[in-house]
């Protein structure tokens, strides 16, 4: 099977409006491989779901960042739309960490403070980003910043993917007011409360992910949706250290601060928490984190 110049090698999902494959372009020659994501016919009859599509394509093309997963601009075949994406050989940060915790051990300590930062630069690229035409801010947010969309590599690539709910201007789609997009137990508390937002909300949910990277539990799960969202909305958040004893008070620090509830008082960039986050491992000596976690990352496959 073949989709434009790519030779599909297998399908590795499909959804209510695209299916995902991984692929190789028809003249490569390394056996390099890429994400293929196709419109399904069905989707692609309903303007909607073309436009988001589309806009997933136009906004994600624009990024060019070693923490943020590339991707061509839309192209069509017969009058089926596809992307093209880059391929992470790995898994994603959330099955990662249910496997680890499965073993009876979380990702040590430095190597969640090292993946936490290398997210918060991908998003600060993507928040920087400006039209190319017209030089003007895109305002991107992402909307879902969550640990199934973190993707982790055998090698210890770190990225961040799936745009395809981001909000930003130039999207030919938009969301309603009152309408609430983000997985319940991530969202910050201005989007849970369905009020406008900026990149600061993906700050407070990769705060989320944070803290519960540190403290091997959930922040703010809950039975019912909006028990959830009712929990962000009004509840602190403990320190990590209170719920597992082992992290820095620094550490303390820097996840409570993404994770205020008012955005004036959490990190203003990406960059900022990013910095926040390298500059602890320098002085706690972890200034190779990226190898760390490579090794890491070999070790545990060793296990299996």
């Amino acid at each position: 099977m073949q989709i434009g110049e790519y030779q599909i090698i297998n399908g590795l999902a499909r959804g209510g409006m695209s299916e995902i494959f991984v692929a190789r372009h028809v003249d490569a020659t390394d056996g390099e491989r890429v994400i293929v994501k196709r419109l399904l016919p069905s989707a692609s009859e309903r303007k909607d779901m073309r436009d988001m599509f589309l806009d997933e394509g136009r906004i994600t093309a624009l990024f060019d960042h070693p923490h943020v997963v590339g991707c061509s601009p839309p192209a069509e075949e017969d009058g089926s739309w596809y992307l093209v994406m880059d391929y992470v050989e790995g898994t994603n940060l959330g099955r990662l960490l249910s496997y680890i915790h499965h073993l009876g051990f979380g990702l040590p300590i430095p190597l969640c403070a090292y993946v936490i930062a290398c997210i918060a630069a991908g998003l600060d690229h993507a928040h920087r980003i400006v039209d190319p035409g017209t030089g003007a801010p895109l305002r991107i947010i992402h909307r879902d910043v969550s640990p199934d969309n973190i993707l982790i590599g055998v090698s210890g690539e770190v990225k961040i993917t799936d745009f395809g709910i981001a909000h930003g201007r130039g999207r030919r789609t938009k969301t309603m007011h009152g309408v609430i997009k983000g997985k319940s137990g991530y969202m910050s508390p201005e989007q849970a409360n369905a009020h406008p937002l900026d990149w600061r909300s993906d700050l407070f949910s990769l705060g989320v992910v944070f803290h519960e990277m540190l403290t091997r539990q959930p922040l703010y799960s809950a039975d019912a949706e909006f028990m959830a969202m009712q929990r962000i909305a009004r509840e602190p958040a403990p320190a990590p250290s209170s719920l597992f004893a082992d992290v820095p008070r620094e550490l303390d620090g820097i996840a409570l601060k993404a994770l205020e509830k008012d955005p004036a008082d959490r990190f203003q960039s990406g960059a900022a928490m990013a910095h926040a986050l390298v500059v602890w491992l320098r002085k706690s000596r972890f200034s190779n984190a990226s190898a760390m976690f490579a090794d890491w990352l070999a070790q545990l496959a060793d296990r299996r």
